[in-house]
């Protein structure tokens, strides 16, 4: 990909052509663009950038010894245990998220198919599974 794709607030995408952009973060100073991905989200089109620093050694694994190495169980009673003993809890986002569901759901199965409010009720929908 060309270095000098992103253009103010437009990027030039090969085969697509210039594209509106809503760039969060800078590129960082002697990152080089390799790829971009495009994927479509409830929320709209997202681009991800893979960035490539020459600055960054090749990464050479040390062996595992008794020093570096340090266990982890994962389970379902909680959602990892370290070899200290460190018990951290499952994050249960969808059960909290599960009553709106439910009402997202139940709405959008009232509506009648192909309508405008139904392909309304079913981007809440798809935002709500998006968040979660």
């Amino acid at each position: 990909m060309k270095q000098d794709c992103i253009q103010g607030k437009f990027i030039h995408l090969p085969k697509i052509g210039a594209v509106k952009l809503i760039q969060h973060r800078p590129l960082p100073e002697g990152f080089i663009i390799k790829t971009a991905t495009l994927t479509r989200k409830a929320d709209g089109w997202d681009v991800t950038l893979s960035l490539q620093d020459a600055s960054v050694p090749a990464c050479t694994p040390d062996l595992p010894t008794l020093e570096n190495t340090i266990g982890i169980d994962m389970g379902l009673d909680s959602f990892l245990v370290t070899d200290e003993g460190e018990s951290i809890p499952v994050p249960q986002y969808y059960r909290k998220a599960q009553k709106r569901l439910k009402r997202l759901q139940r709405s959008l199965s009232r509506k009648k198919k192909g309508s405008k409010r139904y392909k309304k009720a079913q981007k809440q929908l798809s935002k709500a599974h998006l968040k979660i």
